[in-house]
């Protein structure tokens, strides 16, 4: 149960940390709009940030397909209340 406990708090951090996306587009658009970035630097910042966030979302969601697993066996185990 402990080890479910753990792989929750991670799934938190995982979700909490994809979230950052919002800053990384707003650092890309300060880029764009003083730095006068060219369509291929943009263009590459941005293939960036979504491989970046492939592999995030991908993580979490293995996450969280251990986590409904483990629920999943948890609760399989409970006696029933009905």
């Amino acid at each position: 149960m402990n080890k479910t406990v753990d792989k929750s708090f991670d799934l938190e951090q995982q979700f909490l940390d994809c979230w950052t996306i919002t800053s990384n587009i707003d650092t890309l658009i300060e880029g764009v709009l003083e730095y006068d970035l060219t369509p291929d630097q943009i263009a590459n910042a941005l293939l960036g940030i979504r491989e970046l966030y492939e592999i995030k979302f991908d993580k979490a969601f293995r996450t969280f397909e251990s986590v409904h697993g483990d629920v999943c066996r948890i609760t399989k185990d409970l006696p029933d209340e009905t």
